[in-house]
């Protein structure tokens, strides 16, 4: 009950400000709200959040000291929240807005994790040969030296996606190559025996899990696999529960 009040006292606060024509103080208001709705699986509401937010990005000045993003990162979650509210459209349009945000010469991981989002977005509107593109893409995209927790992600949802569409002799390379590249990570921190950096960010240690996630899913026989999406994760795979 308490939960629900705080959420319903957020989303007031997003209303008044807009109302009010206090962009700043709307902008900021509307993203906490969204995170608010988001935590208890309100994904239509963070969703009308989100969109808002989006609405007064230009029109306010320090928008990302605001709302400790940027726009690419405000696209990717508005996009990750329409594909649990059920609008895939939405998410596929705006996963491609985010992915023209970024010049893939200059910062070839983010293009390849936009590519990514595209291809979940894609997968999950129905359009599997188009989603594949894109999360080959995303491989192309990522260096193969040095090794990076970001090449092992973005391997492991192209081996995930090649398995759904029952291209199994396809996927075996993807998918081993991302096993023994977090595996070879994961030694190589726990070889240094700094115990801080096991504090290390979430979306890193979901990486690692689904670089070895992945590579078992393969080894299951075929009739046993499940058309599932990682929780939180990103790639291919059945819409679920939990934001990003």
């Amino acid at each position: 009950e308490l939960a629900g009040a705080d959420l319903s006292e957020r989303a007031e606060l997003a209303h008044h400000w807009y109302a009010a024509r206090e962009l700043p103080a709307a902008l900021a208001t509307s993203v906490q709200a969204a995170t608010e709705a988001a935590r208890v699986h309100a994904h239509p509401e963070a969703l009308r959040h989100l969109q808002r937010a989006l609405e007064l990005w230009d029109r306010v000045p320090d928008a990302p000291l605001l709302t400790g993003t940027d726009r690419f990162g405000l696209l990717l979650r508005t996009a990750d929240m329409s594909e649990h509210a059920g609008n895939d459209k939405l998410s596929v349009e705006l996963t491609a807005e985010a992915r023209a945000l970024v010049d893939e010469r200059v910062d070839p991981v983010r293009a390849a994790a936009a590519e990514s989002e595209i291809g979940r977005a894609l997968f999950n509107a129905g359009r599997a040969d188009d989603a594949l593109e894109h999360l080959a893409r995303a491989v192309r995209l990522v260096p193969e030296q040095p090794p990076s927790l970001e090449r092992a992600e973005s391997l492991a949802a192209y081996g995930r996606l090649l398995m759904l569409n029952g291209r199994f002799s396809e996927a075996l390379r993807p998918l081993e190559e991302a096993l023994r590249l977090a595996d070879h990570l994961e030694a190589r921190r726990m070889g240094a025996g700094d115990r801080r950096r096991a504090a290390r960010p979430r979306d890193r240690r979901r990486a690692r899990r689904r670089g070895r996630d992945a590579a078992r899913l393969y080894q299951r026989k075929p009739g046993d696999r499940q058309r599932r999406r990682d929780r939180g994760g990103t790639g291919p795979g059945p819409r679920g529960g939990g934001g990003r």
